[in-house]
């Protein structure tokens, strides 16, 4: 068996979701009486594994969909401030009837139709509704009809879904656009690291030590070769991160085994 340890050792190239995958394979495949320098190595690929995935999740915070729990308790408390207005307005003749109908025509003029539009529209809507509430003095009226706990729910929905949008009090926090690039380049190095360190204990012509590098890799000689691997093919450099509109979602989420 030849081995070609330059070719072993040259930092892949990875996406988020390949490199993910290919970190957490190498710790699956991991050689089971690795020393201190080699376990030393493996976990740096583990750090880097963690960093990759908490950048990634940082970046895909970002995407609209993910703030569907969010949008959909807004539109709950919403809903339900306009359901028990609603409720009242049914009383013909009841003077709670008469205010209820006048707070539903004030607040909700096309009903529940804002919570159909985008995110940020439903929010401006309901921004301009909470400032009418408070400038015109409408709370103890409202709270007159509805459970004054549903007014509080309406305003903490409102801060979640405008914290997400980054419109709220605290700044949204962007990562920097070269936080996934640069994270993606460590654990590539990470793992060419890993690979020198695994190659400086075969012994050429033993078969035992040369199985053991080539088991130990085997996913990253996979990896390449998924890549149309081999030289030439394989740049020393991670190639550019998915962008946020490129869902990775799951990847990021799957669990990195310790290195013990």
């Amino acid at each position: 068996m030849t081995i070609d340890f330059s070719e072993a050792i040259r930092p892949p190239r990875l996406s988020t979701e390949g490199g993910v995958l290919l970190g957490i394979r190498l710790l699956k495949s991991k050689p089971i009486d690795l020393d201190k320098t080699e376990k030393r190595a493996l976990r740096a690929v583990r750090a880097a594994i963690l960093e990759v995935q908490r950048v990634g999740k940082a970046r895909e915070r970002l995407r609209p969909q993910n703030l569907k729990d969010e949008d959909q308790e807004f539109d709950q408390r919403w809903g339900a401030v306009h359901g028990q207005l609603d409720a009242w307005a049914r009383l013909a003749g009841d003077p709670r009837g008469e205010e209820a109908d006048a707070l539903i025509r004030s607040l909700f003029p096309d009903g529940l139709t804002f919570l159909t539009r985008s995110y940020e529209d439903e929010w401006v809507a309901s921004e301009r509704r909470l400032e009418r509430i408070e400038e015109e003095g409408l709370e103890e009226r409202l709270t007159a009809l509805v459970h004054p706990d549903l007014l509080r729910e309406v305003r903490a929905a409102h801060a979640a879904l405008g914290e997400g949008l980054g419109v709220g009090k605290k700044p949204l926090e962007l990562p920097d656009g070269r936080a996934l690039l640069e994270s993606l380049r460590a654990l590539s190095l990470a793992i060419s690291d890993y690979a020198r360190v695994l190659s400086a204990k075969v012994e050429r012509g033993d078969a035992k030590s040369e199985r053991r590098f080539e088991e130990a890799l085997a996913p990253l000689f996979h990896h390449r070769a998924g890549r149309g691997g081999g030289a030439g093919h394989d740049e020393e450099r991670p190639e550019p991160p998915v962008t946020p509109s490129d869902p990775v979602g799951p990847v990021l989420d799957e669990p990195v085994p310790p290195v013990r």
